[in-house]
């Protein structure tokens, strides 16, 4: 949950306005073969807008916190007509982690 209409980025809560960042991690187990071209997807919640320009691919992931990575393009990544998020990430090597982010907005 990143912020909410009344409270802002302090103590946001789960309301219409609200912005909420998924992140969909991918790990690579260790001693695995590289992984290759995997492709991730993820429909939006019917609840939940997607917020344009916010598909960001292989993306750091620490523990519970994800961040960084390149800018998708939702031309190309967001599916207006099934509210679908998807991209291809980069190599997994074993061990490692990668993952999509978006945000969305509460309706």
């Amino acid at each position: 949950l990143i912020s909410d209409p009344i409270n802002g980025a302090t103590n946001p809560k789960m309301i219409p306005g609200a912005v909420v960042e998924y992140c969909i991690a991918l790990a690579n187990g260790a001693g695995a073969a590289t992984a290759t071209s995997v492709t991730v997807s993820d429909p939006v919640p019917s609840a939940e807008t997607y917020s344009a320009s916010t598909i960001f691919l292989n993306a750091t992931v620490s523990g519970s916190t994800c961040s960084g990575g390149t800018a998708g393009v939702d031309a190309t990544n967001y599916n207006a007509g099934t509210k679908t998020v998807s991209g291809t990430l980069s190599n997994v090597a074993a061990g490692a982690s990668t993952g999509l982010r978006f945000r969305v907005t509460i309706n």
